[in-house]
């Protein structure tokens, strides 16, 4: 359990560190090449921190399920990080739709 909670808070920190890198300054820019570069740039995060999710949450699934492993507790840290990278990404679509108004 506590490593679901930590891969959660992980992948919600990288989330949350590519929103203030990419993200947090371009979307309050008044010129849109500056607003969709920011976009970009952050779009281009998204999809590889999305790929090494599933990279790292697939081989930590393989890893057990090639051993047979009984129960299913040791699947819930690939469930957080997958969680932690699937929930934050809904705030920030909705802090994307906003600034566009």
């Amino acid at each position: 359990m506590v490593g679901g909670l930590f891969s959660f808070l992980a992948a919600c920190a990288v989330h949350y560190a590519g929103y203030q890198r990419f993200l947090g300054q371009g979307l309050r820019e008044e010129d849109l090449a500056l607003r969709r570069a920011a976009l970009l740039g952050w779009a281009r995060f998204v999809i590889v921190w999305q790929v090494a999710v599933l990279i790292i949450a697939g081989l930590w699934i393989l890893s057990f399920v090639s051993n047979h492993v009984h129960g299913f507790t040791w699947a819930i840290p690939a469930v957080g990080l997958v969680l932690g990278t699937a929930l934050p990404l809904q705030l920030v679509v909705v802090r994307i739709s906003r600034a566009n108004r």
